[in-house]
């Protein structure tokens, strides 16, 4: 072999040597690159992972807050409707009294109402017609227990139950409907302690 040979075959050698030594370096550092890719990737999924199930967390406590809140919205709605009707039905059952119970209620609701002085009574068409003839005289006893006079007047009012005081033009609506409105609260308050606790 001739010097140029040798110096060939050596050039050769070392270039393979170089290239080997430089393909052992790029697959180490392709082998590094990957791991510090796949390292970043697990990183990067298990943070997406818990982002997630946070994410999933919050949206499920959402959805049963939001179904709390409907639920209990339902409830009190049912409730509402429930102590409505009930107070419906009490003045239903106000209106159905019989003769004889029905002016003993204006009785007790005239000796609570009743003032002193003078004046007069209102009641509507239908109560006038079915009044027992002794009612008269027992509204102007219960009148001058309080030291007053009240006068029954013939012109009905149009009212459904009940009756309306009128002294001096101002009037105290006494009615079933006006009572129960204004005690509404109370009385809502008094059924649904008895249908709900």
């Amino acid at each position: 072999m001739s010097g140029l040979d040798k110096m060939v075959s050596q050039i050769l050698e070392e270039a393979n040597h170089l290239a080997e030594t430089k393909l052992v370096n790029a697959e180490k550092e392709a082998a590094l690159i990957l791991e510090k890719a796949k390292s970043e990737t697990d990183a990067q999924t298990t943070e997406m992972s818990e982002k997630m199930k946070s994410e999933i967390a919050y949206q499920e406590e959402r959805i049963r807050s939001s179904s709390e809140r409907q639920r209990r919205k339902a409830l009190l709605q049912g409730k509402q409707e429930l102590i409505v009707e009930t107070l419906d039905k009490a003045y239903e059952t106000l209106m159905n009294l019989d003769d004889t119970s029905y002016f003993e209620l204006l009785r007790k609701m005239l000796k609570i109402h009743v003032l002193s002085g003078d004046g007069t009574i209102f009641f509507a068409k239908a109560d006038l017609g079915r009044m027992p003839q002794s009612f008269a005289a027992e509204i102007r006893e219960i009148a001058s227990e309080k030291n007053g006079t009240l006068t029954i007047s013939e012109a009905e009012k149009k009212i459904d139950g009940g009756f309306i005081l009128a002294y001096g033009g101002i009037e105290e609506n006494c009615t079933f409907k006006s009572m129960l409105t204004a005690r509404r609260d109370s009385l809502s308050d008094l059924v649904y302690k008895l249908l709900f606790v």
